[in-house]
């Protein structure tokens, strides 16, 4: 298993894509919707959730064909991923200076704050991964046509009432998150945020990362 472990904002679904073009990976699943990446991987988004459900992951990692490597987008660290039984290689996008950490706040606000939900599968998805039950009345009640990721996420907090601009809200939510930082792990790889945005230095490392896997699988 490749987990491309993120913060929401730094392009790990896109780059977990990217990976599964490699020889020796998978295909991953996606779609984009404006600029934003979205993938379906293995775990069907477990991977991604609010609480690390890690019997739910292992019995989905027991039944995969292992002939080559599956990768998943995460937003778990390694040392919670690390008690999953399978072989793992980790990669690892992190910010390193404030010019990575404001665009990251950057895309988190516009690529995933902002993002509407037009999908009824998915908005049920996105509802499941905060842990809450899709057919809750009170949070059906508040979902008239496509919505916005902000507020659907402040209905399911109960946080009432919302505000027009949900600047508040996003507060709160932004500081719920702990930025990746870089691990030292022979089966890890790391990449700044602003190394990942250069395309020499990008494809080369995706280069570095196709021989890495290729000798542990």
């Amino acid at each position: 298993m490749i987990f491309v472990c993120y913060n929401q904002g730094a392009g790990g679904e896109g780059m977990a894509k990217d990976i599964s073009n490699l020889s020796n990976v998978y295909d991953l699943v996606s779609k984009t919707v404006g600029t934003r990446t979205i993938t379906r991987d293995v775990t069907k988004g477990l991977s991604r959730n609010d609480a690390f459900k890690q019997k739910q992951l292992q019995s989905i990692i027991d039944d995969l064909p292992n002939d080559k490597w599956h990768v998943v987008p995460t937003h778990f660290k390694p040392d919670q991923l690390e008690t999953l039984s399978c072989e793992k290689f980790y990669v690892v996008i992190y910010a390193d200076n404030p010019e990575s950490r404001e665009k990251i706040e950057e895309h988190k606000k516009n690529k995933v704050w902002n993002h509407v939900f037009v999908d009824p599968l998915e908005l049920k998805g996105q509802i499941e991964a905060h842990n809450a039950d899709p057919h809750d009345p009170y949070i059906l009640s508040r979902l008239k046509g496509p919505v916005q990721y902000g507020k659907l996420w402040s209905y399911i907090n109960r946080i009432d009432p919302v505000s027009d601009d949900l600047e508040k809200e996003y507060h709160i939510w932004n500081t719920k998150s702990k930025p990746h930082t870089t691990v030292n792990l022979p089966n890890a790889a790391c990449i700044e945020y602003l190394d990942r945005r250069s395309p020499i230095f990008y494809q080369n490392f995706i280069n570095d990362l196709h021989k890495q896997l290729t000798k542990s699988i």
